[in-house]
C-alpha cells in the first residue's frame, strides 16, 4: 500500500511537471506574440499622420491590459494550468489582482485584444474576433467555476461575493 502511495506521488509529481511546463511554454507563446504584435505597431503605426484617438486608446488598452495580463499570470504561479483543475494544496488565490478579479487573466487578455483591435483599426473584423474569443472564455470561466466550487465550496462562494468580476 505505500509503495502505491509512493508510485501516485510520483504520477502526481510528473504530471504537475507537465503540467507546469506547458504553462510556462504558453506563457512564452503570449509574451512572444506580445512583442511581435508591438514591433507590428512600431512598424506599421510610427507615423505621424496615423495617429488619432482612436490608435492612442487601443495603444494603451492593448499595452497596459497585456501588462496587467502578465502580472496575474506571475500572481497565480503554480496554481496555473491547462486543465481546469484546482487543489486544496496551492489553494484559493486572493491576493494581488485575484483579490479584485475572480479570473484576471481573462478580462485583460480580452482587453489587450479590444486594445490591439482599436489600434489596428480592423473593427468588423475585431467584433467577430473579440464575440468569438468572448464565447470561448466565458465557457471556461464557467468550467472553472464549477472546479472552484467543488474543491473550495463556501470558500470559493465568499471569494466571489468580494470581487469585481
Amino acid at each position: 500500500m505505500d509503495h502505491s502511495r509512493n508510485s501516485l506521488s510520483l504520477r502526481a509529481k510528473q504530471k504537475l511537471k507537465k503540467d507546469m511546463f506547458i504553462s510556462h511554454m504558453l506563457t512564452i507563446i503570449q509574451g512572444f506574440g506580445f512583442f511581435v504584435s508591438l514591433a507590428n505597431i512600431y512598424y506599421t503605426y510610427f507615423r505621424v499622420d496615423v495617429w488619432d484617438v482612436r490608435r492612442v486608446l487601443g495603444l494603451f488598452l492593448f499595452v497596459g491590459s497585456y501588462g496587467l495580463w502578465f502580472c496575474a499570470r506571475i500572481q497565480l504561479g503554480n496554481a496555473f494550468a491547462v486543465a481546469a483543475i484546482a487543489s486544496q494544496a496551492v489553494g484559493l488565490k486572493r491576493d494581488g489582482l485575484y483579490r479584485y478579479f475572480s479570473h484576471p487573466i481573462y478580462i485583460f487578455s480580452l482587453t489587450a485584444l479590444i486594445g490591439y483591435i482599436l489600434l489596428i483599426g480592423q473593427i468588423t473584423y475585431g467584433c467577430v474576433l473579440v464575440a468569438v474569443v468572448g464565447v470561448v472564455q466565458t465557457w471556461r470561466i464557467q468550467r472553472e467555476k464549477e472546479v472552484l466550487f467543488a474543491t473550495f465550496g463556501e470558500e470559493y462562494r465568499r471569494h466571489c461575493k468580494r470581487v469585481w468580476v
